[in-house]
């Protein structure tokens, strides 16, 4: 292993991993996990998730950063502005 180069800047770096699958899965059907870390602050993220199929690890690392749901599913005010 070597030493990963840190970012200046946040989200100019982050890190993606899925974790799994786990045994039993959650009551909800959550099987795996998306893990995703900052390089510039470190800031860590974990998403359960049913599938690892592209569309859902996309999807997913998209809503983690830039959109926060609330346990209903419903989104709620974006967390970081974005210009996409």
């Amino acid at each position: 292993m070597q030493a990963m180069p840190i970012a200046s800047h946040a989200l100019d770096t982050v890190y993606l991993d899925i974790v799994g699958e786990i045994i039993p899965s959650s009551a909800v059907g959550h099987c795996w996990i998306l893990t995703m870390i900052d390089s510039a602050t470190r800031f860590f993220i974990a998403v359960p998730m049913r599938n690892i199929a592209s569309v859902s690890v996309g999807r997913n690392s998209y809503e983690a950063v830039f959109n926060f749901r609330n346990s209903e599913g419903k989104s709620s005010r974006p967390c970081i502005k974005s210009e996409f």
